[in-house]
């Protein structure tokens, strides 16, 4: 975390936000004392799609998985992105095989 005085950012405020921009939080100071904090907007969400939510329902209803609703949506939206769903829950890491999804048992 960069550390700076007032004067500093009134000074060079481009240049700090640059930095928070890039991953690095920002303390400003007053009399060597931290008085404020520069961090960076969170990216906004990706709302989820109605697909995976269908995905989800259809995952569900395979009673053999013995999936919660919960545990299917997060399998439905691995899926749809591509990606590898990790988990510590073993039914959870079991159920994606059967489905065609991509899963690591920590």
């Amino acid at each position: 975390m960069g550390i700076v005085s007032i004067a500093e950012a009134k000074a060079h405020l481009s240049k700090l936000v640059e930095r928070v921009v890039a991953g690095e939080p920002v303390q400003i100071t007053r009399r060597g004392k931290p008085v404020a904090q520069i961090i960076a907007v969170p990216p906004p969400r990706e709302p989820i799609d109605i697909a995976a939510f269908q995905a989800a329902a259809s995952f569900a209803g395979q009673h053999t998985l013995s999936l919660r609703s919960g545990d299917a949506l997060h399998l439905a939206i691995c899926a749809h992105h591509g990606a590898t769903l990790c988990s510590l829950d073993d039914r959870l890491a079991d159920a994606g095989a059967p489905l065609g999804i991509a899963t690591t048992r920590l």
